[in-house]
C-alpha cells in the first residue's frame, strides 16, 4: 500500500530534483520512501564517483558555468575544483552569456544582502561586468564574477585546489562573504551559502614565483568555514601580527573551527603566527611543519612552537610531524655544522647566571594523546643538562617515533643508539623507533616485538608521504 499522497511515478520525478542529501534524508522517511528512492541513491553515488573534479584549466569556464545554470544538477557531483592563476587566466563570455551572468550575480547579491554580510567586492564585480569595455579598468573584468557564480553552484564541494590564494581576488572575497554570512544567517539561509561540505583546501605556490608566499591570513580566514577539516599550504610565509577575521566587530560571531590537520611545507611562520592561527581551532590531531630556513635561529622557532603546540593542542594532537627539507649528506654537514655554533655559543655561557631559553630542553610529556612522532633529533639534544634523559621528553602514549640525525661526529650517533635502546623499558606503549643520520649513513630500526620486526618497516607518513603533498603535487603537475 503507497502511504505517499501523490503517485509513485511522480514523486519519482519531484525526487530527481532533491540534491543528495535531501534525497537520502527523504528516503529514510519510510520503508516506502526508500522503496521509491533506492534506485536514485545509486544513481547519485555512481555519478558523484564518475565526475569527481572539475579543473577549470583544462574546460571553458563559460560553457561549464553556462552548463551548470541550464541544469543546476550536474553541478551536484563535483567534489574537486581546480582553479588556475586568475591573473593569468583569459575566458570572456560572450553578449549572450552576459545577461545570464548578471541574472545570477544578482541573484547571489541580494542573498548576501539579507544576511547582511560585506558586498563590496560584489558591487565591484557586478560594475566590471556591466560597463563599457572602454571604460573597464580590469583587464578581465569577466573571470572574477564567473568564479562567484560557479562555486555556488557546487554544493557537494569537498576539496578547493589553487595556487590563487591572494587577498585581492576572488576566491578571498568569496570565503570572507562567506565565513561572515555562515556567522549571521538562519537556517533557510544557510542552506544557499557555498562551501557546506568543503573539507579541505590545497594552497600550492606557482614555483617561477620566488618573492611571495602565501599569506596565513587565509588559514585564519579558512579556519572559520565550519566543515574545514584539512589545510595544507606551500611556501607560506610571514612574520607579522595577524588577526582574525571580525576582530574589528565585537558584534559578529564568527563559527567555531572544526580544523583538525594543518599541513605547511617549505614554509616559514614565526611561533606568534601558529598561535594566532591555532587559537580558534578546538581539536587539531595532526600537525606537519617543514620549516624551509636552516638558519641558527631554527631550533628556538620549533621550540617555541612546540610550546604554543602543548597549550593549545596537548590533549588532543596524536601525529606531529617537524622536518627541515630533504637534505643530501653534504647538506646535512652543512646543517650540523651551524647548529653545532649555535649549541657551542650557548655553552661558553653555561656558567653565568642566565641561560639561553633558546637551547632549553624541549619536552612532549604533556602531550597525552600523542601517539606518532617525526622530528630532528636536535630538538631533543640533552646534553646541555646532562640529568635530563630522552625518556623523561617523551610520552606514555607514543607509539611510534622517527628521528632524523645530523650529527657533529659518530660518537653522538653511539650515545643516541644507547638511550634509543632504553626507551621501550620505559614507555609502555612505544612500538617501533627509526632513526636515520644521511650523513654518515647509520641507520637504527627496532620493534617491540618479533611479529612487527618482520614487517617491511614504514616510516611515519612526513611531509612527502603525506596524501596532502599528493594533491599539492597534483595541482603542480596540472597548472604545468
Amino acid at each position: 500500500m503507497n502511504t505517499l499522497p501523490l503517485p509513485t511515478e511522480l514523486i519519482i520525478i519531484i525526487a530527481e530534483y532533491l540534491e543528495p542529501t535531501f534525497c537520502l534524508n527523504f528516503a529514510l522517511a519510510s520503508s516506502e520512501s526508500w522503496r521509491v528512492c533506492k534506485y536514485l541513491l545509486q544513481n547519485h553515488t555512481l555519478r558523484f564517483k564518475k565526475c569527481g573534479d572539475l579543473d577549470i584549466t583544462t574546460v571553458s569556464l563559460r560553457q561549464k558555468l553556462r552548463e551548470l545554470i541550464s541544469d543546476p544538477r550536474k553541478g551536484w557531483y563535483y567534489q574537486r575544483l581546480v582553479i588556475p592563476k586568475l591573473s593569468t587566466f583569459w575566458d570572456e563570455p560572450h553578449d549572450e552569456d552576459c545577461s545570464l551572468f548578471h541574472a545570477e550575480f544578482d541573484r547571489i547579491e541580494i542573498m548576501y544582502s539579507r544576511v547582511r554580510a560585506q558586498r563590496t567586492w560584489l558591487k565591484l564585480q557586478n560594475e566590471g561586468i556591466r560597463a563599457h569595455p572602454e571604460d573597464r579598468s580590469d583587464q578581465n573584468p569577466f573571470v572574477d564574477p564567473m568564479i562567484t557564480v560557479l562555486v555556488h553552484y557546487l554544493p557537494y564541494l569537498k576539496v578547493l585546489t589553487s595556487p590563487d590564494f591572494s587577498t585581492e581576488g576572488a576566491l578571498w572575497a568569496i570565503m570572507q562573504s562567506a565565513v561572515l554570512a555562515y556567522s549571521q544567517a538562519n537556517l533557510s539561509l544557510a542552506v544557499q551559502l557555498p562551501f557546506q561540505h568543503l573539507t579541505t583546501v590545497v594552497m600550492t605556490h606557482e614555483q617561477h614565483d620566488q618573492n611571495v608566499g602565501i599569506d596565513p591570513g587565509w588559514v585564519l580566514l579558512l579556519n572559520r568555514i565550519p566543515s574545514v577539516r584539512q589545510i595544507a599550504a606551500e611556501k607560506m610565509q610571514w612574520n607579522f601580527p595577524l588577526r582574525n577575521p571580525g576582530e574589528d566587530s565585537s558584534s559578529i560571531r564568527l563559527p567555531e573551527s572544526n580544523v583538525e590537520e594543518y599541513f605547511f611545507v617549505q614554509s616559514y611562520l614565526d611561533p606568534p603566527t601558529v598561535q594566532t592561527i591555532l587559537a580558534s581551532p578546538k581539536s587539531i590531531k595532526r600537525f606537519t611543519f617543514e620549516c624551509n630556513t636552516l638558519s641558527l635561529h631554527l631550533i628556538s622557532i620549533w621550540r617555541e612552537t612546540i610550546e604554543i603546540l602543548r597549550e593549545r593542542t596537548g590533549q588532543t594532537l596524536e601525529h606531529l610531524v617537524l622536518e627541515v627539507p630533504t637534505l643530501s649528506a653534504a647538506g646535512s654537514e652543512r646543517l650540523a655544522e651551524t647548529w653545532i655554533k649555535s649549541y657551542t655559543s650557548v655553552n661558553r655561557k653555561r656558567g653565568t647566571a642566565s641561560k639561553s631559553s633558546e637551547f632549553c630542553t624541549v619536552s612532549f610529556r604533556d602531550f597525552r594523546v600523542l601517539k606518532t612522532l617525526r622530528t630532528v633529533w636536535s630538538i631533543l639534544w640533552t646534553d646541555l643538562l646532562e640529568s635530563s634523559t630522552l625518556a623523561s621528553q617523551l610520552p606514555d602514549s607514543l607509539e611510534v617515533l622517527d628521528l632524523e640525525v645530523h650529527f657533529f661526529n659518530e660518537h653522538e650517533w653511539k650515545r643516541l643508539v644507547i638511550e634509543l635502546d632504553g626507551l621501550f623499558h620505559v614507555l609502555p606503549k612505544l612500538q617501533s623507533i627509526y632513526a636515520e643520520d644521511p650523513r654518515y649513513g647509520h641507520q637504527y630500526c627496532k620493534c617491540r616485538t618479533n611479529e612487527l620486526a618482520e614487517k617491511p618497516y614504514t616510516r611515519i607518513p612526513g611531509s612527502n608521504e603525506n596524501p596532502l603533498m599528493r594533491l599539492l603535487r597534483d595541482s603542480e603537475v596540472e597548472a604545468g
